[in-house]
């Protein structure tokens, strides 16, 4: 030690001699500087995957290992653990891609400065339906707890092995299972990254401010009474129609009764419609508040906070509401709403089961639909025969001028069960001089006999006619019937932006291909969509 010291000094006042710097370190430092270290980046893989029968699934995932070092390193193999909730992880196979080539995960030796290894494949893990998994990529893994000999390499930093986790919704399309009512945001899945949405406030309902109608008490007890603040119990038929024209309303209708037609007038605010009972028709439609007021003030004029919760609504071409003209008996339609939803709920009606309009012919870009949501419901349009014998046909969900809209779980049918239908079960559309449409996300639906188009055909010719902006349609399941599968805006005069069509499956015999123009703007990802046989094996789900 003391002749090791005598050499440092001596070493340190020749330096200073001869006016050079000298470095020292010690042997630990040299080691630290040539040690390799592996990394893993770029790992990516579906919001979203359809999943509906099996105990395993199969999730593609891309992923890239790369050694920062300028040391190589040594054999090593790498990793994929997987976990659902705050379980332990365990470990999951990977399979490469075909085309990408037999690439296994190890064990290999990584040069440096080699290029990074890229890996493309599946994932297989057990599956659990709509529920979120985990993945994580380790570089540098070891699958026994206590680490032989050569089984991990020495690197100059031990901390940085693992990828950050991303998250998988296996999701099986159509309504959710009776255990699973959504009941908050958190139920709707995982969103895409930066989708807004908001959920409706609840009306506030003092305690013991229940109201029992029946047809002999409905004008004193309802029509003509104080309604702010109420929660009316309906246990009758009512013909007459229902307005709710206060906020913090609550309609319950008892099962075994049936409201003709609900009809909610703005401005009004917080207002729930619920209960076993049945409905024909539910409207919300904003006042006719002046432009200007409109356009200052968010809220001015709408009728905002509206929840709709397990109800059935129903009518046919002999209801009393259809006499006149069958575009009458819609279902639930929404002009001029913020933070709706229509949630847990089956809808049976001759057009339009969900629609949302814009509520004013020449708005300002203030005066739209806003944070609408649509999840685990039974949506039919059933079409009708005009006195001519004319068949009529109208979509299942339609929103114009909307932001933030989310359609998830619903089982979307329009036409009947033997027939091709006639109009598209999903349409969204949106005109620049009325703010146009924007963060639209479909995932997990059921489509039955047709399909969806965006951005097409919902207006005047005079360009541009459609504006659509950050949209998502992931993982949606068609029995599909119709010619017209899948649209979306895709000249001069049309204009959708941002837009992601991936992971839907659908059953066809008039398709090959779900959906690939040629000249696809560069903001579309368009990938993982599969057209698979539509045989007599093949029937949709209840």
């Amino acid at each position: 030690m003391i002749i090791n010291d005598c050499f440092k000094i001596r070493n340190l006042i020749l330096a200073a001699t001869l006016g050079i710097g000298l470095t020292l370190v010690n042997h630990a430092t040299a080691q630290r500087r040539v040690l390799p270290d592996l990394v893993v980046t770029d790992l990516t893989g579906p919001t979203t995957i359809i999943h509906t029968r099996g105990v395993e699934i199969r999730i593609p995932i891309e992923f890239v290992v790369k050694n920062r070092s300028t040391t190589p390193a040594p054999s090593f193999e790498t990793g994929i653990q997987y976990n659902y909730n705050s379980e332990t992880p365990s470990v999951a196979p990977f399979n490469a891609f075909p085309e990408f080539g037999p690439r296994k995960l190890g064990p290999r030796i990584l040069g440096a400065p080699e290029p990074p290894l890229m890996f493309k494949g599946t994932v297989r893990v057990p599956s659990r339906l709509n529920e979120v998994i985990f993945l994580r990529v380790i570089a540098d893994y070891c699958p026994i707890p206590v680490r032989p000999k050569g089984c991990r390499v020495a690197e100059s930093n031990e901390t940085n092995n693992k990828s950050e986790p991303i998250s998988t919704y296996i999701c099986k399309p159509g309504p959710l299972p009776p255990s699973n009512l959504v009941q908050g945001i958190s139920d709707l899945g995982p969103l895409p990254e930066g989708m807004p949405i908001a959920w409706p406030t609840p009306p506030s309902i003092p305690s013991r401010r229940d109201v029992i109608i029946d047809s002999g008490n409905f004008q004193d007890s309802y029509a003509g009474s104080d309604k702010s603040g109420t929660r009316f119990l309906f246990q009758d038929n009512i013909d007459e129609p229902v307005s709710v024209d206060a906020s913090d309303v609550e309609i319950v209708i008892m099962p075994g009764f049936k409201l003709r037609n609900i009809e909610l007038v703005g401005p009004v605010h917080r207002v729930k419609i619920t209960g076993g009972g049945e409905v024909g028709r539910i409207r919300a439609t904003m006042a006719n508040t002046p432009e200007t007021a409109i356009a200052t003030n968010e809220d001015s004029g709408y009728i905002t906070d509206v929840l709709i919760d397990g109800i059935t609504l129903n009518n046919s071409q002999e209801d009393p509401l259809c006499e006149t003209d069958g575009n009458d008996c819609d279902g639930v339609t929404f002009r001029g709403v913020r933070r709706g939803a229509v949630i847990n709920s089956t809808i049976s009606s001759l057009v339009y089961p969900m629609a949302a309009w814009n509520p004013l012919s020449t708005p300002p870009i203030a005066a739209q639909n806003k944070d609408i949501i649509i999840a685990n419901n039974r949506l039919h349009s059933k079409g009708y025969t005009r006195d001519d014998s004319t068949p009529v046909s109208e979509a299942t969900v339609r929103m114009h001028d909307s932001v933030n809209t989310v359609t998830v779980h619903n089982r979307l049918q329009n036409g009947s069960s033997d027939s091709a239908g006639g109009k598209h079960n999903y349409r969204i559309h949106g005109h620049p001089s009325k703010g146009g449409a924007s963060y639209a996300y479909a995932a997990c639906n059921l489509f039955v006999n047709t399909g969806a188009m965006i951005g097409e055909g919902g207006y005047d010719p005079a360009p541009p006619h459609e504006d659509v902006r950050h949209y998502w349609f992931n993982s949606n399941l068609f029995y599909q019937r119709a010619d017209s599968l899948y649209q979306m805006g895709l000249t001069p005069d049309v204009a959708v932006h941002d837009a992601e069509t991936r992971g839907n499956r659908a059953y066809s015999n008039l398709h090959t291909r779900f959906y690939s123009p040629d000249n696809r703007p560069a903001d579309w990802i368009i990938r993982d969509n599969v057209v698979k046989r539509y045989g007599d094996d093949v029937r949709p789900p209840d």
